[in-house]
C-alpha cells in the first residue's frame, strides 16, 4: 500500500511540473503573435518621427540665444555660428565651441 501512495504523489509531482512549462510556452506563443502584429506599427511610427523631426537650422545673428538640444539629452545655450554639409558650429554663451552632426540635433530654438 505504500508503495502505490508514492508513485500516485510522484504522478501528481510530475503533472503539477508540467503545467508550468506548457503555460510558459503557451505565453511565450502570445508574446511572439503579439509582437509580430504590432511590428508594422512600430517601424512606421518611427519612420514618421525621423522624418518629421528634422529641425530648422539656420545661422544665428548676433545678441540671440538659441537651445541647442541633443539627442544624449545634453542641451546648450548659445548662439549657431557656422551650417554647412550637416556639421554644426555652436558658440555657448560661456564662449565653448561645439561642433556637431546635424542629425544629432533633437530641437533648436
Amino acid at each position: 500500500m505504500g508503495g502505490d501512495t508514492v508513485r500516485l504523489k510522484k504522478r501528481i509531482l510530475a503533472g503539477a511540473r508540467a503545467m508550468p512549462r506548457r503555460v510558459n510556452r503557451y505565453g511565450q506563443a502570445a508574446c511572439v503573435a503579439l509582437s509580430l502584429i504590432c511590428w508594422p506599427n512600430v517601424v512606421a511610427a518611427a519612420d514618421g518621427l525621423s522624418q518629421d523631426a528634422a529641425p530648422q537650422i539656420r545661422v544665428t545673428p548676433a545678441g540671440v540665444t538659441d537651445e541647442l538640444m541633443l539627442r544624449d539629452g545634453t542641451r546648450a545655450y548659445g548662439r549657431v555660428e557656422h551650417f554647412d554639409r550637416g556639421l554644426v558650429t555652436f558658440m555657448t554663451t560661456a564662449g565653448a565651441t561645439i561642433e556637431v552632426q546635424a542629425a544629432e540635433i533633437l530641437s533648436s530654438r
